[in-house]
């Protein structure tokens, strides 16, 4: 109780800094990130720029975060990263591609999967990036 939701982690000398110092920050620090996202409920990443799923994804990889593909569900969705054939790859899809006119009920991500993850990763775009 009391503690910020979510926990946002920025660079210390408030520049923006690129994925690959996000990648360093988590080579180093990955055990204190996850335990962090337990205790906060959520982490959050601000003045990184990250211009692509790609990026991310090359984050994500250094954390020790099991990937696993996604499963059911009926938004409709893109493939970003990653491959549709091969478990071992990290995957990265869009949110919903339905039409704006279409409601997205409330819903769990993965809550339909017998195994679900520990932590879930999103990674949000800026309009105006490339």
């Amino acid at each position: 109780m009391g503690k910020p939701f979510p926990l946002v982690l920025e660079p210390a000398d408030g520049t923006v800094a690129n994925f690959v110092s996000l990648q360093e920050f988590m080579i180093n620090n990955h055990e204190n990130v996850l335990k962090a996202a337990s205790e906060y409920g959520a982490v959050l990443f601000s003045g990184f720029k990250i211009s692509s799923g790609e990026e991310w994804a090359s984050v994500l990889y250094k954390t020790s975060l099991k990937e696993m593909d996604y499963i059911g569900g009926n938004a409709v969705r893109n493939l970003i990263v990653g491959n549709d054939d091969r478990m071992e790859d990290m995957q990265i899809l869009t949110t919903n591609e339905s039409p704006p006119s279409e409601p997205i009920p409330f819903h769990h991500e993965l809550a339909q999967t017998p195994n679900p993850p520990s932590h879930i990763c999103f990674y949000c775009r800026h309009n105006d990036s490339p």
